[in-house]
């Protein structure tokens, strides 16, 4: 799906892109349905000089984008419910977002089988 809405080839060849998950808690292991794209996400905030693309979950960035990298607003709420007041509106220039027409959708309702170690072990107790 998300290769469809962009018109772009990976080369597998290349380095991968490097995308830092500023504070929006995304690990590589969310790249696992995705492993065409040839990304990276990464943490370590001393690696903004050398990143593609930063994704920011809420307010506050510190840090001044260079013009040749996308900044990335995530969110699953929409402005009404989060609270976002859009300070920053030269800032951001691209979202990931519950919105089927944003470049990239993560919309509600998505989801991915647990793994193994992060599945419910034993009886459950419904009282």
């Amino acid at each position: 799906l998300l290769e469809e809405r962009f018109s772009c080839k990976a080369d597998k060849a290349a380095p991968p892109r490097l995308i830092l998950s500023w504070n929006a808690g995304h690990g590589q292991e969310h790249l696992g349905g995705c492993p065409d794209w040839n990304c990276k996400l990464v943490h370590d905030r001393k690696l903004l000089d050398k990143v593609d693309a930063v994704l920011i979950a809420f307010h506050d960035p510190a840090f001044r984008r260079r013009d040749d990298q996308y900044v990335i607003y995530f969110s699953q709420e929409s402005p009404a419910n989060s609270g976002y007041s859009a300070p920053y509106l030269d800032f951001f220039n691209m979202s990931l977002g519950f919105r089927h027409d944003t470049p990239a959708a993560s919309p509600y309702g998505y989801t991915v089988k647990l793994a193994p170690k992060s599945q419910p072990q034993g009886e459950v107790s419904c009282r």
